[in-house]
């Protein structure tokens, strides 16, 4: 196993400032008029499993990064999915992209491993790239791949050629590079300790630090919509920030989830939040400095990653496997 030697940033986080919890006692005041506008999601169906992390939806797939695995499940029946295809990966599976055909997988340790999806029975692994530290989370753009590397940054590779993936560049963030979003030529690294990087990736072989926002706990996922990101800040819970600026990224409101926000992603004007023990939270951010609860549903287990299509939510959680939730 390979070991991440870079020393991080070791700053106490209980030391920030107390800003955002004046957004949260806001909320707090103003939250018993918005009640009539809540619902209780419910479950249409799941499927058992444990090690689930992540999962993204195609079609009438999921794909799952399922310990050692992508599990890949037929979902075109919500009450009933059922397993149709697995393709066993050298290192933990953390993370899932799809694009057409090709299923893009963080590995861990094993780095990058792209996997052939074209017939969902028979997945084929067509070639590997082994990063340099530990590969939690990737995003592809066109024939780019953007992992997140943890202590390693943020690696950029060539996929063009999946049999034969090349490692274009990198950029080594202050923390541990967890989760990565890429809109245009900017990509966006949920840094853990050292909040939300914000990365030019123009030049894929030179990228260089456009500006940073350090949130006020551990920035563990992100997502991009429009000129707003989306941070699930694990025991801050939801950070809302402008990066309409990206060289001067501004804290919009903080939104305290029961748990552990451990994965966000964004569907309109609903932010679907994995809150680890708290399972998912549905959240309406149409205004951005105010945000407020719209439902939840307790998955009973450990919720980790979330997948939107539509108007259904794909939780995976570690304990319970995959959940699908309208």
């Amino acid at each position: 196993m390979k070991s991440i030697t870079k020393k991080k940033s070791g700053k106490n986080k209980h030391q920030k400032s107390l800003l955002p919890v004046y957004c949260v006692l806001f909320l707090t005041l103003i939250a018993f008029p918005t009640l009539a506008k809540t619902f209780t999601p419910r479950l249409l169906g799941h499927t058992a499993g444990e090690a689930f992390h992540a999962v993204s939806v195609s079609g009438s797939y999921a794909y799952v990064a399922a310990g050692n695995a992508l599990a890949i499940f037929n979902v075109s029946n919500p009450g009933n999915p059922a397993l149709t295809g697995r393709c066993d990966t050298p290192g933990s599976a953390r993370g899932v992209y799809v694009s057409g055909s090709t299923a893009y997988v963080a590995g861990g340790y094993s780095g990058l491993q792209i996997i052939g999806i074209s017939n969902p029975k028979n997945p084929i692994l067509l070639g590997s790239y082994d990063t340099s530290g530990f590969a939690a989370g990737v995003h592809v753009s066109g024939k780019t791949a953007y992992v997140a590397d943890y202590g390693n940054g943020l690696q950029i590779i060539d996929v063009s050629n999946p049999k034969s993936p090349v490692l274009l560049g990198g950029y080594d963030t202050p923390g541990y590079a967890w989760s990565v979003y890429v809109s245009g030529n900017i990509a966006y690294v949920a840094d853990e300790g050292s909040g939300l990087q914000i990365i030019d990736v123009s030049n894929p072989k030179m990228p260089t630090l456009l500006g940073s926002y350090d949130t006020s706990g551990y920035a563990r996922s992100i997502h991009v919509s429009g000129s707003t990101a989306y941070v699930a800040d694990e025991r801050c819970g939801l950070q809302i920030i402008d990066v309409s600026n990206p060289k001067a990224p501004i804290l919009l409101c903080n939104y305290a989830t029961p748990d552990w926000a451990g994965c966000v992603y964004v569907s309109g004007n609903t932010a679907y939040v994995a809150d680890e023990g708290s399972g998912l939270q549905l959240i309406d951010v149409s205004d951005p400095k105010a945000p407020t609860l719209l439902g939840s549903y307790n998955t009973q287990g450990f919720a980790t990653g979330v997948y939107v299509s539509g108007s259904t939510a794909y939780v995976v959680d570690g304990l319970r496997g995959l959940l699908i939730i309208a």
